[in-house]
């Protein structure tokens, strides 16, 4: 169900207003100012929203407890470049990005 819902919000290109997040803080305004208007399992049928949570939230925390510091893949990320310059091809590579504002 996650993937398909991960699919379905892709697809209808609603990823700016969907969070990937078991469910969304009750003061939702921050969110809201973002465009944030969604979690996930929002768009899930009632009777699996209580699932879907803690199915969502236990991949969360698997997900962090296999980065974290200490951890072999943890470890490795962190001896990694956060900002990668090809002065080649005048490129700047970065997760994520970089803001318009800057430069």
């Amino acid at each position: 169900l996650l993937y398909e819902a991960g699919m379905e919000v892709y697809t209808a290109r609603a990823h700016s207003a969907v969070r990937f997040v078991p469910s969304l803080p009750e003061h939702t305004d921050t969110h809201r100012k973002r465009g944030i208007m969604y979690a996930i399992t929002d768009i899930f049928p009632p009777q699996y929203r209580v699932l879907a949570r803690e199915r969502l939230a236990e991949y969360i925390d698997a997900y962090l407890n296999t980065y974290r510091s200490g951890t072999v893949l943890g470890n490795w990320v962190e001896q990694r470049p956060i900002i990668h310059l090809a002065e080649d091809v005048r490129t700047v590579f970065v997760h994520g990005g970089v803001s318009p504002n800057v430069g």
